[in-house]
């Protein structure tokens, strides 16, 4: 209304749960009659005396300690000039004549001018601890609703708006149902684009009351050169004839044609191929900065995000740079790619690429792929940053990687996380012919190695590192943990650990692992209160073998054992190469 007050109309598809008398489970009421009106009819399969209900059913859970448990929905859905029919939650109380519901949420109005098409909004709170949805008790306190959430729930909520084309005259306006409360600090809204996103930060407290439509700021949403998607790429998408990505406007059309599920492109002959798992040819280098950057506070979105949209085509970089890649927020698989594996039969294979910019994300986080199939011939350079698992110059998980070159600086922000490396995260399969000159990182971390934090594949080989290691255990100038073959590689970056397993060519060697004609000749050092270190190995075990390994130190070839009498009786085959094997 004109004042803010928000009043529901009825429609023929809503549903309640009603609970009768001392009933635990909602019974499934439809409307009988009152559509668009305020007062309407609904008929179920319960009767009572006293009744309380919620709207809408799908929320409904059990009465637990005189309230209702429902679920505040993470993701809702755009609906032109309103909120999506269904998410905006009641509860009501009353006798079986008449129920009267009140209203449970507040709804903030997003007004935004522009020329691009937006696909998403999200609102996160300054507060981090803030939370917006997913489990909530609601209850009425002499007749005024009341609403907790648990601590359990989330520090976000999505609008999903599918793509819807701003207009640059006529502000568009976008619906979200949220808590009501005062947001301490205030709140970002994140806006998702076709060709990235952009955060709208509004700094002050915010106080949104129940029952009560809230405007937010209108702002003009713009990119900085107006760079829109291409209309249609030259090629047909397969391997001999890939699509040709010429120009930025070509790689924003694969980018949300790929992140669009189902999403296709047009080939020359005017069929129509699934663009996640089509081929793709780059034919210039591009530069990013006029779709995202620090200074715009736009933010890439990954081409292939989710699981659903991941990137399974071929992508040839064709010896081609990308610079300028900006992203900086809080979700998992990030990096030009997000995800680029589905399993061992469906990957993405990204070739001949080079990309330099400033990646920052949560978990799976790479300057070409989060969560990648096949990667070759690549290299990155500037900075990655994780603050969670798996991140690596390259990429934050691979299956296999070769002939990839990384100096960019790989760090982890907090906390004693695994998995941090110069070329990836973590390795499943194969890691061949690939350098590292990139410093790594991770202070309180372990897993942590100038080639592969954790080498869980088959093998690595003819791989050298020249970067610093710097973290908390398991720390390795090759790899941080290894249950593969670590073979023909070279460590010339000085290893240090706070906590202990550090070696120059791996932290520790476990379950069967192996490690061959592989060469240290840098420091390895770690805290007093550590396990010692080893010029090679931190710690082996597991029925773990080494061979014709040097290191010109004073430090053991290797620091410690499961079981040090077994160790040289049995386990492992020590010896310190001259590079003669006579």
């Amino acid at each position: 209304s004109s004042e803010g007050v928000y009043k529901v109309l009825w429609t023929a598809e809503d549903r309640i749960g009603v609970y009768a008398d001392n009933a635990t489970e909602p019974a499934l009421f439809r409307l009988v009659s009152g559509e668009g009106a305020e007062t309407a009819e609904f008929s179920g399969p319960i009767q009572g005396t006293r009744y309380q209900a919620v709207y809408p059913w799908s929320i409904a859970g059990k009465v637990e300690d005189e309230g209702i448990s429902i679920v505040l929905p993470e993701e809702q859905d755009y609906s032109t000039g309103t909120f999506a029919p269904g998410s905006f939650p009641m509860i009501a109380s009353g006798t079986a004549d008449r129920l009267s519901f009140k209203n449970l949420c507040s709804v903030l109005q997003v007004s935004i001018t522009g020329h691009q098409s937006v696909t998403a909004l999200e609102f996160l709170p300054k507060d981090p601890t803030v939370i917006v949805s997913g489990p909530a008790k609601a209850t009425l306190v002499d007749g005024i609703p009341q609403l907790t959430l648990s601590s359990e729930g989330n520090r976000r909520v999505i609008l999903n708006v599918g793509n819807v084309l701003l207009n640059e005259d006529v502000a568009t306006a976008f619906y979200l149902v949220l808590p009501p409360r005062t947001y301490q600090g205030g709140f970002t809204v994140r806006i998702h684009t076709s060709g990235g996103s952009m955060d709208k930060v509004y700094g002050e407290d915010f106080t949104m009351e129940r029952s009560r439509l809230h405007q937010a700021t209108p702002f003009v949403l713009k990119q900085d050169q107006g760079v829109e998607p291409s209309l249609q790429m030259d090629g047909n998408g397969t391997i001999e004839d890939p699509f040709l990505v010429r120009s930025l406007s070509d790689l924003l059309l694969m980018q949300a044609a790929v992140n669009t599920a189902g999403g296709t492109l047009k080939t020359s002959g005017g069929t129509s191929v699934t663009a996640r798992s089509a081929a793709y040819r780059l034919t210039s280098d591009i530069d990013l900065a006029p779709v995202c950057g620090a200074s715009s506070g736009k933010s890439w979105r990954p081409v292939g995000e989710t699981r659903e949209t991941s990137f399974i085509g071929v992508f040839d970089g064709d010896g081609h740079s990308i610079s300028n890649l900006y992203i900086q927020g809080e979700n998992d698989y990030q990096g030009l790619f997000g995800i680029g594996y589905e399993n061992r039969n469906r990957m993405g294979k990204i070739t001949g690429l080079s990309v330099s910019g400033q990646v920052h994300g949560a978990s799976y986080v790479g300057m070409i792929v989060g969560h990648g199939g096949e990667v070759s011939s690549c290299s990155s350079d500037g900075a990655v940053v994780s603050d969670n698992d798996s991140a690596g110059g390259i990429a934050g998980s691979v299956y296999t990687i070769d002939h990839c070159t990384n100096r960019a600086s790989v760090r982890k922000t907090r906390g004693m996380v695994h998995a941090i490396g110069g070329i990836a995260g973590t390795v499943s399969g194969k890691c061949h012919d690939c350098r590292n000159e990139g410093a790594v990182t991770s202070v309180e971390g372990y897993e942590i190695g100038g080639i592969v934090g954790y080498n869980q594949g088959q093998s690595v080989f003819n791989c050298s590192n020249t970067g610093i290691i710097t973290g908390g255990q398991q720390c390795g100038g090759i790899a941080g943990i290894s249950t593969g073959i670590l073979e023909n590689c070279l460590n010339e970056g000085n290893v240090s650990a706070g906590y202990g397993y550090c070696g120059g060519i791996a932290g520790v060697l476990d379950f069967g692992a192996s490690l061959r004609n592989c060469v240290n000749t840098a420091q390895v050092t770690e805290a007093s209160y550590g396990t010692g270190n080893g010029g090679i190995c931190g710690y082996a075990r597991g029925n773990s073998s080494i061979e014709y390994a040097y290191h010109p130190g004073n430090n053991p070839l290797v620091a410690s054992f499961q079981d040090s009498s077994a160790a040289a009786s049995h386990f492992f085959t020590f010896s310190r190469w001259d590079g003669n094997d006579s």
